[in-house]
């Protein structure tokens, strides 16, 4: 195997979202990837940020910068009139996203800036402050005319994150986007990214399932900033008007002894959904606790799909169709 290397110089403005929502905006200064047999194996950014910036990022750890993961901490010596350097590497769970959707370091490159240069920059987990790892943290220094020396001399502190062993330190968390884009890439389960069309703000991936009785959309949405993970298996019709009620009839009577999800319709428009959940606050999702959400969620919605079906062509009623479907 060999491990191949390239570097780019970039000069050009970098927009993170932060854990809170807020933009964090850095100076882009350059971009690594390293890549084994065609596989991305790291990927890493230098960025300059204002004294000012740097205090915010400080005080709300961003860039996973928690003080106990600090060595040789001398940032009590920086000045207030240079920018910092701050070299940050991606996440490994996200280095997979990177390689599905490139085929070299400048397909990669040429990517990962398209997702900066789109109208809506904040939509992707790999522009996600907390998916990316603060390795070292300078600030360049002037010597004394006696001292002086060939190149430039910078001062800071290094962290854990650059240590060999960073796949065992249990403190790096993978955040809920991160897990969900490594289920469906390790399931090789096709996605798009998209946006929320009530929050556009909101990340959310598109996928299409196919069951025994038919196939359908889904969307998975991680709420970060709550730490909610949301997934949706959609009807693939909408309700007509006057069938409306008795499908609602037919939902309740599913709801009822559901013990993982629920059924929802909106009676203005017709749509009709499946919905699991969970609540991670405090916690981290794992693979095995988003697989166990998506897999009761699209077995409901195959099972049930006939019976909301046959309700809407007025082939049953919607308690012979449930007690059909649960007898």
């Amino acid at each position: 195997m060999q491990s191949i290397t390239d570097s780019y110089r970039l000069d050009r403005q970098l927009v993170l979202k932060t854990p809170t929502g807020n933009p964090l905006i850095v100076q882009l200064e350059e971009l690594s990837l390293t890549e084994v047999d065609d596989v991305f194996t790291e990927c890493c950014i230098t960025c300059k940020v204002s004294p000012e910036l740097y205090q915010r990022i400080d005080t709300e750890t961003l860039f996973n910068l928690k003080s106990d993961v600090r060595y040789q901490t001398m940032e009590d010596n920086f000045v207030t009139d240079k920018d910092i350097e701050i070299e940050a590497r991606l996440s490994d769970r996200l280095l997979s996203h990177l390689t599905a959707h490139s085929n070299s370091a400048e397909t990669a490159v040429e990517y990962l800036l398209q997702l900066n240069q789109s109208h809506h920059p904040i939509k992707s987990p790999i522009l996600f402050s907390e998916n990316w790892y603060a390795l070292h943290v300078k600030q360049s220094i002037d010597l004394p005319p006696e001292l002086e020396v060939e190149g430039e001399l910078k001062s800071g502190y290094s962290t854990a994150w650059g240590d060999s062993s960073k796949e065992d330190n249990n403190d790096m968390v993978d955040s809920l986007a991160e897990v969900m884009v490594d289920f469906f890439t390790q399931m090789e389960w096709p996605f798009d990214e998209g946006v929320s069309a009530l929050n556009q703000d909101q990340i959310i991936y598109r996928l299409m399932s196919q069951g025994e009785n038919g196939e359908w959309s889904c969307f998975a949405c991680p709420r970060e900033n709550m730490q909610q993970c949301v997934f949706y298996s959609v009807y693939p019709d909408l309700v007509p008007e006057e069938q409306r009620i008795a499908v609602t009839e037919f939902l309740t009577r599913a709801n009822f002894g559901m013990v993982i999800g629920n059924f929802e319709i909106n009676l203005d428009s017709g749509e009709v959904r499946l919905k699991t959940s969970i609540d991670v606050e405090g916690d981290r999702l794992s693979l095995e606790l988003f697989q166990q959400l998506v897999v009761a969620n699209v077995n409901a919605m195959d099972r049930y799909l006939p019976g909301i079906r046959q309700v809407i062509e007025g082939k049953a009623k919607p308690k012979a169709a449930i007690a059909h479907l649960e007898g």
